[in-house]
């Protein structure tokens, strides 16, 4: 009698397991020189000196980690070409708790820049001067 109640138990159990909220990533995530903003047409990035865009579909597994294709665009002071092409880049990240470390390696020679950003912060960016 204790064995079937046992089975239905660990079935459950298991269910229950299946559906654990995985951490969520949308809205305003701020901290470290940038702000990441989740919405229904992906993720946008704002740094002093860059910008990125992130594709959907986002989803983390359930230890809060994430990977993401998209675009990221570094600036430096002065005038820039208006036709100039948008570089690639790779996004990772690992979310614990309500921080965000996210990690951006563009394609090309550029290097990775790792962020880590806190949920609900919004900054106000000043660009690069």
């Amino acid at each position: 009698m204790l064995k079937p109640l046992s089975i239905a138990l660990v079935m459950i159990m298991a269910a229950s397991e299946s559906r654990a909220a995985t951490p969520d990533l949308s809205g305003v995530w701020g901290g470290d020189r940038a702000m990441l903003t989740f919405d229904g047409a992906g993720g946008h990035l704002r740094s002093d000196c860059a910008d990125g865009a992130l594709q959907l579909p986002l989803k983390t597994d359930k230890s809060g980690r994430f990977k993401s294709v998209g675009s990221f665009q570094t600036y430096g002071g002065g005038p820039q070409a208006a036709d100039e092409q948008v570089p690639k880049a790779h996004y990772s990240g690992r979310i614990t708790q309500d921080t965000l470390v996210l990690t951006v390696q563009p394609d090309g020679d550029q290097p990775s820049q790792t962020f880590t950003l806190k949920r609900g912060v919004r900054l106000k960016i000043i660009r690069c001067l």
